[in-house]
């Protein structure tokens, strides 16, 4: 007999395939079909396809941060902390490409803009706090958090989308010259 954690998973990434196949309007014939779960059981653990799209943003976002701040260390110097947090969000849009497509459609979504200002605030505040760090430190340009996370994080979401495309190869040497030109747009 499969757990209700099991039939949840399940469910996510049935809705993850369609979204990526279908776009964010994905029917739900698809998305059953995908799953191979009725649709009764659907309905059982989610109130309408808009709370399941919504709880699945909510968890791939808490994923993708939980990935980007893996073995971030205050400790280290800034530059190498902005090394790890670029690297590790990259690669993580890279081996995820279903949840990259997730996010670029559901950001950019402006009637779901609201849902995203309240989450995940203990995850996204460490990222704040680091960017506040090197502002007032000096190190990086005044600029808004959202210009900021555009050149940085933003700029590797667009990188990530070229390789999964096929339109760029990545090599070791061209993610490094990407890294370093992302550096360069925010350093003072």
């Amino acid at each position: 007999m499969m757990k209700s954690d099991d039939k949840r998973e399940i469910i996510f990434e049935a809705i993850l395939i369609s979204i990526a196949k279908y776009g964010l309007n994905a029917p739900m014939s698809k998305i059953v079909k995908e799953s191979g779960i009725s649709t009764g059981v659907f309905y059982h653990y989610f109130k309408n396809k808009e709370t399941m799209i919504e709880e699945l943003y909510k968890k791939s976002k808490y994923n993708f941060l939980e990935a980007t701040l893996c073995d971030y260390d205050k400790k280290h110097k800034y530059y190498d902390q902005f090394c790890k947090i670029w690297m590790n969000s990259i690669n993580y849009f890279i081996t995820h490409p279903n949840v990259l497509k997730l996010f670029w459609q559901f950001e950019n979504a402006p009637h779901l803009l609201p849902q995203l200002e309240a989450m995940h605030v203990e995850k996204i505040n460490i990222f704040i706090k680091f960017i506040e760090k090197g502002i007032k430190k000096g190190i990086v340009k005044d600029l808004p958090l959202i210009v900021i996370s555009d050149l940085t994080i933003g700029a590797g979401m667009q990188m990530a989308k070229n390789v999964i495309n096929g339109t760029i190869i990545l090599e070791n040497n061209l993610i490094e010259d990407l890294m370093a030109a992302s550096w360069d747009s925010i350093k003072k």
